[in-house]
């Protein structure tokens, strides 16, 4: 949530955020959400708390919907019972450098996600899988870990906290989406927005090389 110029407060995309949400519940054996219901919700959650949205240019109000198995015993079998929870951070730049570039490390030895895994969800466990290269790159100063195919370690898929785009001669190029990626939302946006510009844009495979 973020304050707009006229002092109205907004939400970036929900429908498409809670489409994303259901998306990875389907992944994880979790029960799909109302995606109405939630986003109701939410709005009367940031009702509630909108004077913790910072009124400094840049910055906003994070929300993070979050979902966890609440079972009563162990076992490796989906939840039956499940909590569902929404934590709201006062945010500003993720890095930093803030809108400054950034060293981004190109990884070789680890891998993040492959096709047929839970890449495209958005689930802790993909970030686990990623903080041993993240902690790695930074104790050599790169801000950023640029994740390569799990299979071939040759094609680009998406740095760790983002897509990723290109401008190669008049063609604006991201990795398209193959099960691995995370389908970001502001990755669709920015989709939208260059085609809506007559700019163009494709989606396909970045060889590293």
């Amino acid at each position: 949530a973020y304050r707009a110029v006229d002092g109205r407060i907004l939400l970036f995309r929900p429908d498409r955020n809670m489409a994303r949400l259901n998306s990875s519940c389907d992944r994880l054996c979790i029960p799909k959400i109302d995606e109405k219901f939630l986003e109701k919700a939410i709005e009367k959650l940031v009702s509630i708390d909108r004077d913790w949205i910072p009124h400094a240019e840049g910055t906003s109000l994070y929300l993070r919907p979050f979902i966890i198995g609440v079972d009563p015993h162990i076992g490796v079998h989906p939840a039956r019972h499940l909590l569902l929870f929404v934590i709201c951070s006062p945010s500003g730049a993720y890095y930093p450098e803030g809108l400054n570039p950034v060293k981004i490390y190109v990884e070789t030895n680890y891998v993040r996600a492959v096709r047929g895994g839970m890449g495209f969800a958005k689930t802790a466990g993909n970030y686990a899988a990623s903080l041993k290269a993240q902690d790695e790159a930074e104790k050599q100063d790169y801000t950023q870990v640029l994740w390569l195919d799990g299979v071939e370690r040759k094609y680009i898929e998406e740095v760790g906290t983002m897509n990723v785009f290109f401008k190669i001669d008049d063609e604006v190029v991201t990795p398209a989406l193959q099960g691995s990626i995370l389908p970001g939302v502001t990755r669709m946006s920015a989709i939208d927005l260059l085609k809506s510009w007559n700019m163009k844009v494709s989606e396909r495979r970045i060889s590293i090389q």
